[in-house]
């Protein structure tokens, strides 16, 4: 009889160990997987940073849109907690022809090459 009392007390504990262990290791596998940021500068031919203009981090295989931002008033733009992954940045402003960042894979914080926007007009197809 002591010996079970003994037993079911030792396995309840275990348990709750156990529990506790699950749910610390979910919690930080979740939280390190959306740690990295990726910054950058987008700007004309002039080099002068451009305000305001959208931009977006999609993924490289095809093209969904994972986050976006805008520009600060000097052209730069973060955009944090993002999974690893394969990526590129797209960048639009009216006046200015759309460009996109050579595709890159996130598995740390990086620092996306200057993008240089073009003026243009749309084109209707």
């Amino acid at each position: 009889m002591f010996l079970n009392i003994t037993f079911y007390k030792i396995s309840k504990m275990n348990f709750k160990n156990s529990i506790k262990f699950i749910l610390l290791f979910i919690s930080i596998f979740s939280f390190s997987q959306s740690q990295n940021k990726v910054t950058g500068l987008i700007s004309d031919t002039t080099n002068q940073g451009i305000a305001y203009v959208n931009v977006l981090l999609i993924k490289a295989s095809d093209s969904t849109l994972t986050k976006g931002t805008i520009t600060s008033e000097k052209g730069a733009y973060t955009i944090d907690n993002i999974a690893c992954g394969n990526y590129m940045i797209m960048s639009s402003y009216v006046g200015y022809k759309t460009a996109y960042s050579k595709p890159f894979y996130l598995d740390s914080d990086y620092i996306v090459a200057p993008i240089t926007l073009i003026e243009g007009e749309l084109q209707y197809i």
